[in-house]
């Protein structure tokens, strides 16, 4: 029973949970609970935490009977709970000085940060930390670029994580309320703010957010990385009896300081994980994407010589290549482009590829066989994903070439004084809309006509940089193009092998140090003659 007038008659309750841990929560009150100082809802008790009721004051304390050599098993031990009021323990024992509170309050933080890696649940323990070290009746961290740069959550977040009343809430950062005024001196100047009602700063006493919000208390701390300031550690109070000191104003420093580093080696360690995950990722997406392309190529043919090859860039992309040898004097071959990068672009392009060869056994016409992937992967495809698609079906007795293309760079036709392009993209490409038909279009090879098929990547290839990786002072990033493609194959009249090879070697020339930021893939046809 508390004998208080401001003490509602179910007031507050404290409960031992299963980890072994105090936990207390205000039931509803008429007037509320205070936890060292503020306002709160609820929350784990810790050694010597005051409850505040009315004006009542209970202090927590949790006793071990014996310690495990003084004559007891280890087995044997037990604690003992005290909550009383805070004068029954002036005899108990001295209270610690405050500058040994400010150290073991610091050293708690930094204990409670030391084996957190994930950035939110580091934020979330800072700011309870820190709210129960200096009786905030609010605390945020917020993330910016610099003073001029907008509040942003935690990376990876939408909401900014504010710790007010006992509990964690999520905030929008426009919605945040607080000065920014204090938070734009913060990082401007990389120092520690301290106001308080009676403090000689007009411009903070004249700031329109800390009139509006009626604080009596603010201290805004800068988090500190190794280089640079990323955000800042606020904490603000109403309760004019509880006006924080310079102490608490080093305190909250050394708090910044520590949980700064923290935050940075947490936010380093997440991007480890997510680099080696992505690594590993695109290592499957490439092994599942060379698994799937053509390598059998035919040295014995006398009708027609076909090679293709693909150089991945950084981030495997969805290029792909095929050959198709259905028998009866046909031969075929295809080149695609599926939207997006790694494991959905690879596993796209794997279904692409076996629907297509199952598909062109039965169908004779390239424009019905992109019809028929088309509305596949409508139906199956829930990310958005596309595909460039260019089947070019050849009849090895008459030099016919009929082509089907979807949104794919146009072939050029390569002779001995020409290269021309044809079958421009009657259609976009598969996976945009169901219920689209592509135009079939038609040409003639004679002997020794060269088909060639690429990707965007080689002719978006860029040049333009200096061996440092920058822009040479009065250049642009130009790229390779057409022309820079037609040169090649002028360059060399080889097999298409070698015509290949060449222009793959002669882009990355082109790029320089740099490598290619797409993937790369050729594949070309010559016709011999029946």
């Amino acid at each position: 029973m508390v004998d208080d007038s401001q003490a509602s008659r179910r007031h507050a309750q404290i409960e031992l949970r299963g980890d072994g841990e105090y936990f207390w929560r205000d039931l509803g009150s008429t007037n509320g609970t205070l936890l060292n100082g503020a306002r709160m809802r609820e929350g784990r008790l810790k050694q010597g935490d005051c409850l505040q009721i009315g004006a009542s004051v209970f202090r927590f304390e949790v006793e071990q009977a014996a310690e495990a050599g003084e004559g007891r098993d280890e087995g044997t031990l037990f604690r003992h709970t005290i909550v009383t009021s805070d004068g029954a323990f002036e005899n108990r024992r001295a209270e610690p000085s405050k500058a040994e509170a400010i150290l073991q309050s610091v050293y708690g933080v930094i204990h409670s940060l030391s084996n957190e890696y994930e950035p939110t649940r580091l934020v979330d323990k800072v700011l309870e930390e820190t709210a129960r070290a200096l009786r905030a009746e609010r605390c945020a961290i917020v993330f910016t670029d610099g003073p001029d740069a907008p509040l942003r959550p935690c990376p990876g977040h939408e909401f900014c994580h504010v710790f007010e009343d006992g509990a964690l809430k999520e905030v929008e950062p426009d919605a945040l309320g607080i000065s920014h005024t204090v938070v734009n001196r913060v990082l401007t100047q990389g120092e520690s703010v301290f106001f308080h009602e009676d403090a000689n700063d007009l411009e903070l006493e004249t700031a329109k957010s800390i009139l509006m919000q009626r604080v009596s208390s603010i201290i805004c701390v800068p988090l500190q990385g190794r280089q640079r300031v990323f955000g800042i550690l606020y904490l603000d109070t109403s309760n004019t009896w509880h006006e924080w000191s310079e102490d608490d104003w080093l305190l909250s420093s050394a708090i910044g300081n520590s949980a700064g580093l923290a935050i940075e080696n947490a936010l380093l360690h997440q991007q480890i994980v997510e680099n080696e995950r992505v690594e590993q990722e695109l290592k499957i997406a490439w092994t599942i994407q060379e698994g799937f392309l053509f390598r059998d190529w035919p040295e014995k043919e006398t009708a027609f010589e076909v090679y293709g090859e693909t150089r991945p860039a950084r981030t495997v992309g969805g290029d792909f290549y095929d050959v198709f040898l259905p028998g009866g004097g046909k031969m075929g071959i295809v080149i695609g482009d599926v939207s997006g990068k790694g494991m959905p672009a690879a596993l796209t392009m794997a279904k692409l590829l076996a629907e297509f060869r199952a598909c062109a056994r039965i169908e004779q016409s390239p424009s019905r066989v992109l019809t028929t992937l088309n509305e596949s992967l409508v139906r199956s495809s829930q990310r958005g994903i596309f595909c460039t698609f260019c089947y070019c079906l050849l009849d090895l007795h008459s030099g016919r070439l009929c082509i089907g293309n979807a949104g794919h760079h146009p072939p050029l036709l390569i002779t001995d004084d020409r290269i021309d392009e044809f079958a421009l993209a009657s259609g976009p490409p598969l996976g945009i809309m169901e219920n689209i038909s592509w135009d079939e279009q038609e040409t003639h090879m004679v002997p020794g006509t060269v088909a060639m098929l690429y990707t965007d990547g080689i002719v978006e290839a860029r040049s333009g940089l200096s061996h440092s990786g920058v822009l040479a002072p009065g250049e642009t990033m130009k790229a390779y193009g057409l022309k820079g493609l037609g040169q090649s194959i002028r360059e060399c009249h080889g097999t298409v092998r070698g015509i290949i090879e060449h222009i793959m070697t002669d882009v990355e020339t082109y790029c320089g140090d740099q490598p290619p930021h797409d993937d790369c893939t050729l594949i070309g046809l010559r016709y011999s003659g029946s």
